[in-house]
């Protein structure tokens, strides 16, 4: 199946709804879209699951992020590229 670009506005959106739902304020929704968007050029170039792994494991360790919510965002944005 073809990978379907998302404009970058809708990746941010969707992000920010999840962050919303999620009562995430602040400096931490930086974070959390900085990941996102790390989430999403993995997707875009390649999908390999090790380096969404990666990515998690670095927000969590490196960043103190959530990771219930990293996994919202990740498996969010995997739907978004492949819809």
């Amino acid at each position: 199946m073809p990978k379907r670009k998302a404009p970058d506005n809708l990746v941010g959106e969707t992000i920010s709804r999840i962050l919303d739902r999620c009562g995430v304020a602040g400096p931490m929704r930086a974070t959390y879209h900085g990941f996102g968007r790390k989430i999403w050029s993995i997707a875009q170039k390649h999908g390999d699951q090790s380096s969404i792994n990666d990515a998690i494991a670095q927000y969590q360790t490196h960043y103190g992020a959530n990771p219930e919510i990293l996994k919202i965002i990740t498996e969010s944005l995997l739907k978004l590229n492949y819809t």
